[in-house]
Protein backbone atom coordinates (compact mmCIF):
# COMPACT_ATOMS: atom_id res chain seq x y z
CA UNK A 1 0.00 0.00 0.00
CA UNK A 2 1.75 3.83 -1.14
CA UNK A 3 0.77 6.40 1.22
CA UNK A 4 0.09 9.99 -0.01
CA UNK A 5 -0.13 13.43 1.03
CA UNK A 6 -3.20 15.17 0.03
CA UNK A 7 -5.48 18.43 1.57
CA UNK A 8 -8.13 16.48 4.28
CA UNK A 9 -10.18 19.62 2.86
CA UNK A 10 -10.14 18.83 -0.69
CA UNK A 11 -10.28 15.31 -0.42
CA UNK A 12 -13.03 15.80 1.96
CA UNK A 13 -15.04 17.65 -0.93
CA UNK A 14 -14.51 14.97 -3.51
CA UNK A 15 -15.52 12.20 -1.05
CA UNK A 16 -18.85 14.51 0.13
CA UNK A 17 -19.64 15.35 -3.92
CA UNK A 18 -19.75 11.56 -4.82
CA UNK A 19 -21.23 10.17 -1.58
CA UNK A 20 -24.42 11.75 -1.61
CA UNK A 21 -25.17 10.84 -5.50
CA UNK A 22 -23.96 7.34 -4.53
CA UNK A 23 -26.10 6.80 -1.44
CA UNK A 24 -29.15 7.38 -3.09
CA UNK A 25 -28.27 5.19 -5.99
CA UNK A 26 -27.22 2.52 -2.98
CA UNK A 27 -30.72 2.89 -1.48
CA UNK A 28 -32.47 2.38 -4.75
CA UNK A 29 -31.04 -0.35 -5.91
CA UNK A 30 -29.93 -2.29 -3.08
CA UNK A 31 -26.50 -3.93 -2.19
CA UNK A 32 -23.60 -3.64 -4.20
CA UNK A 33 -20.22 -5.92 -3.96
CA UNK A 34 -17.95 -5.47 -1.34
CA UNK A 35 -15.60 -3.54 -3.38
CA UNK A 36 -18.41 -0.99 -5.61
CA UNK A 37 -17.50 2.48 -5.27
CA UNK A 38 -19.93 3.00 -2.30
CA UNK A 39 -17.93 1.24 -0.27
CA UNK A 40 -15.18 2.79 -0.91
CA UNK A 41 -16.68 5.99 -0.12
CA UNK A 42 -18.08 5.64 2.76
CA UNK A 43 -14.24 3.87 4.20
CA UNK A 44 -12.87 7.02 3.12
CA UNK A 45 -15.49 8.86 4.67
CA UNK A 46 -14.85 7.61 7.86
CA UNK A 47 -11.35 7.78 7.88
CA UNK A 48 -11.05 11.36 6.58
CA UNK A 49 -13.57 12.06 9.41
CA UNK A 50 -11.42 10.06 12.04
CA UNK A 51 -8.70 12.23 10.88
CA UNK A 52 -9.90 15.76 11.01
CA UNK A 53 -10.85 14.44 14.40
CA UNK A 54 -7.87 13.17 15.52
CA UNK A 55 -6.14 16.76 14.56
CA UNK A 56 -6.90 18.44 17.42
CA UNK A 57 -4.03 18.26 20.13
CA UNK A 58 -4.96 16.20 23.35
CA UNK A 59 -5.11 17.76 26.74
CA UNK A 60 -6.09 16.78 29.67
CA UNK A 61 -9.04 17.57 31.74
CA UNK A 62 -9.52 15.25 34.73
CA UNK A 63 -6.78 12.48 35.95
CA UNK A 64 -8.30 9.36 36.56
CA UNK A 65 -5.07 6.84 36.34
CA UNK A 66 -1.87 8.52 35.61
CA UNK A 67 -0.03 4.89 35.56
CA UNK A 68 3.86 6.03 36.05
CA UNK A 69 3.12 8.96 34.12
CA UNK A 70 3.55 12.95 35.63
CA UNK A 71 -0.05 13.73 34.24
CA UNK A 72 -1.83 16.61 35.53
CA UNK A 73 -5.10 18.64 34.11
CA UNK A 74 -3.23 20.61 31.27
CA UNK A 75 -0.76 18.04 29.92
CA UNK A 76 -0.59 18.25 26.28
CA UNK A 77 -0.47 15.14 23.70
CA UNK A 78 3.21 15.79 23.18
CA UNK A 79 3.91 15.84 27.13
CA UNK A 80 2.51 12.66 27.35
CA UNK A 81 4.49 11.29 24.43
CA UNK A 82 7.64 12.76 25.81
CA UNK A 83 7.47 10.82 29.45
CA UNK A 84 6.11 8.14 27.84
CA UNK A 85 9.48 7.82 25.57
CA UNK A 86 11.15 8.87 28.52
CA UNK A 87 10.28 5.89 30.62
CA UNK A 88 10.33 3.49 27.98
CA UNK A 89 14.16 4.60 27.53
CA UNK A 90 14.74 4.41 31.30
CA UNK A 91 13.60 0.98 31.37
CA UNK A 92 16.38 -0.04 28.39
CA UNK A 93 13.19 -0.85 25.98
CA UNK A 94 16.33 -1.99 23.42
CA UNK A 95 15.83 -4.69 25.76
CA UNK A 96 12.49 -5.71 25.20
CA UNK A 97 13.00 -6.06 21.16
CA UNK A 98 16.97 -5.83 20.88
CA UNK A 99 18.08 -3.77 17.99
CA UNK A 100 16.01 -4.89 14.92
CA UNK A 101 16.76 -4.10 11.68
CA UNK A 102 16.17 -5.70 8.22
CA UNK A 103 15.68 -4.66 4.39
CA UNK A 104 12.28 -5.54 3.04
CA UNK A 105 11.51 -6.63 -0.44
CA UNK A 106 10.52 -3.35 -1.46
CA UNK A 107 14.01 -2.73 -1.09
CA UNK A 108 13.68 0.06 1.79
CA UNK A 109 15.20 -0.64 5.06
CA UNK A 110 13.12 -0.75 8.18
CA UNK A 111 13.68 -0.96 12.42
CA UNK A 112 11.33 -2.13 14.97
CA UNK A 113 10.70 0.23 17.50
CA UNK A 114 8.50 0.22 21.01
CA UNK A 115 6.38 2.97 21.13
CA UNK A 116 3.63 4.44 23.24
CA UNK A 117 0.14 5.05 21.72
CA UNK A 118 -2.88 7.25 22.86
CA UNK A 119 -5.93 5.75 22.30
CA UNK A 120 -9.60 6.67 22.32
CA UNK A 121 -11.77 4.28 25.03
CA UNK A 122 -14.96 4.76 26.27
CA UNK A 123 -16.34 5.60 29.27
CA UNK A 124 -17.06 2.32 30.25
CA UNK A 125 -13.68 1.70 30.24
CA UNK A 126 -12.51 4.64 31.91
CA UNK A 127 -15.29 3.90 34.69
CA UNK A 128 -13.39 0.13 34.99
CA UNK A 129 -10.39 1.80 35.46
CA UNK A 130 -11.26 3.82 38.13
CA UNK A 131 -13.01 1.54 40.08
CA UNK A 132 -9.94 -0.21 40.02
CA UNK A 133 -8.04 1.81 42.62
CA UNK A 134 -9.24 3.01 45.91
CA UNK A 135 -10.54 6.53 46.81
CA UNK A 136 -7.26 8.00 47.33
CA UNK A 137 -5.97 7.56 44.07
CA UNK A 138 -8.81 9.60 43.00
CA UNK A 139 -8.68 12.16 45.36
CA UNK A 140 -5.14 12.52 45.31
CA UNK A 141 -6.07 13.07 41.53
CA UNK A 142 -8.88 15.30 41.66
CA UNK A 143 -6.62 17.18 44.39
CA UNK A 144 -4.25 17.77 41.69
CA UNK A 145 -6.95 18.85 38.96
CA UNK A 146 -7.71 21.67 41.71
CA UNK A 147 -4.55 22.65 42.03
CA UNK A 148 -3.95 23.37 38.62
CA UNK A 149 -7.27 25.22 38.48
CA UNK A 150 -6.02 27.53 40.95
CA UNK A 151 -2.80 28.05 39.13
CA UNK A 152 -4.46 29.10 35.86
Amino acid sequence: MKTVSVDLADLKKLIDYSYEDEERHFEEEGDYSPGHIFHVLKRLNEAVNAAQKAKKPIVVKRVIRSGELNIRPGTKQAELLEQAGANLDGSCSGEILGDVCFQAEDGKYYRMMVEALIEEVDKDYADNIESMYDDEDEAAANEGMKRAENQK
